[in-house]
């Protein structure tokens, strides 16, 4: 691990979220959620339970990010099904990456929620979800949104 390029990371990707965040109107009233594309299963949990990402975090709006190389389905995206203003951005993964890089030094940035699985060699979310028995939505629940509680889910009786 070379520590300066780390640092570099690190430095840039500050300068991208002070960018990000204004041009996107990113406050303390608003989470984000950045899509890496690396696990659609894990994906499409995180953008299912992002209500309950807004709710702990007491927060008004959304922005998610998606990698646009991760050829996600946008249909999976309805920003219109959630009771907040939820706007959806494609965004460069190298660009994520960053954000991320400065994401994990920057430790009051709770706000934020990344679906990287390897990226960073502290994170270990690839690994778990691949050996051990912990499901995309345990994994998103516990782990990207730090809920306390898996949500219960809804019934359609």
């Amino acid at each position: 691990m070379n520590i300066d390029l780390e640092k570099e990371k690190i430095i840039h990707g500050k300068v991208l979220w002070d960018s990000i965040s204004n041009e996107y109107e990113i406050d303390g009233s608003t989470v984000s959620l950045f899509l890496s594309g690396e696990n659609k299963k894990l994906d499409k949990v995180a953008v299912e339970l992002l209500p309950a990402f807004v709710e702990r975090k007491k927060a008004q709006k959304a922005v998610i990010f998606i990698a646009k190389e991760s050829q996600l389905d946008l249909e999976l995206i309805d920003k219109n099904r959630y009771p907040f203003p939820t706007r959806v951005v494609a965004e460069d993964i190298e660009r994520l990456q960053l954000l991320y890089e400065y994401y994990c030094f920057a430790f009051n940035l709770d706000n934020m929620a990344f679906t990287f699985l390897n990226h960073c060699h502290y994170n270990l979310m690839g690994r778990i979800l691949n050996e051990t028995d912990i499901t995309e939505e345990e994994a998103v629940s516990l782990g990207v949104y730090w809920l306390r509680e898996l949500p219960e889910k809804k019934s359609n009786v």
